[in-house]
């Protein structure tokens, strides 16, 4: 069992107002920013929602997934492209009545499946195969305020002889997977391979 990392959680120099303008206009064609300004609450998660900017984008594109709230804690989930459906229950001990996965367990498990479509990517590219990859993801919460503080992923590999070339190919997309570079950087995230 090799413990990758935990993603960088590296500081850079934050960007100005302007820069983050600039940015964002370059790579989502961004016709407005608008700054809210009333108050969202006055809780310390509230104060910095309130820095967040709401954005209007140019194009005209289509919905991924519509959302139907069903009431008692559960929304229905639909993938609009394939029709596929899914069911959120928010968990027990949060009111809800654990029937499926909750929204954190998806964000645990969105982790995970990123980073194994990333690697079955990068194998069939590299000519060797993944399939028969188990994940196991540890989802821990932390309080005040409720959220995720840490996902653990681990990843049982066939029992093949891959050369350490592929390993290092597989270990490289850790790092590099979109999901795990758009969580928050407080997010700690534990990535496990077993050969």
């Amino acid at each position: 069992m090799i413990l990758i990392r935990k993603l960088s959680t590296q500081q850079t120099a934050p960007l100005t107002i302007e820069e983050s303008k600039s940015l964002l206009k370059k790579r989502c064609k961004i016709t407005h920013i608008h700054q809210h300004t009333k108050p969202i609450c006055n809780s310390k998660v509230g104060r910095a929602a309130n820095n967040r900017k709401l954005v209007t984008q140019n194009h005209k594109s289509m919905p991924t997934i519509r959302t139907t709230y069903l009431g008692d804690l559960r929304t229905e989930n639909t993938h609009l492209q394939s029709g596929t459906r899914l069911i959120t229950d928010a968990p027990c001990d949060n009111r809800g009545r654990g029937e499926s996965f909750s929204p954190t367990d998806l964000l645990a498990t969105s982790l995970g499946n990123c980073i194994m479509t990333i690697m079955g990517i990068r194998a069939m590219d590299n000519g060797f195969d993944l399939t028969g990859t188990t994940i196991d993801i540890t989802k821990i919460m932390a309080e005040n305020p409720r959220r995720v503080a840490e996902v653990v992923v681990e990843f049982h590999f066939p029992k093949r002889n891959y050369t350490d070339e592929q390993k290092q190919i597989i270990e490289s997309v850790t790092q590099t997977s979109p999901v795990p570079l758009s969580l928050h950087p407080d997010l700690k995230q534990t990535i496990l391979l077993n050969w």
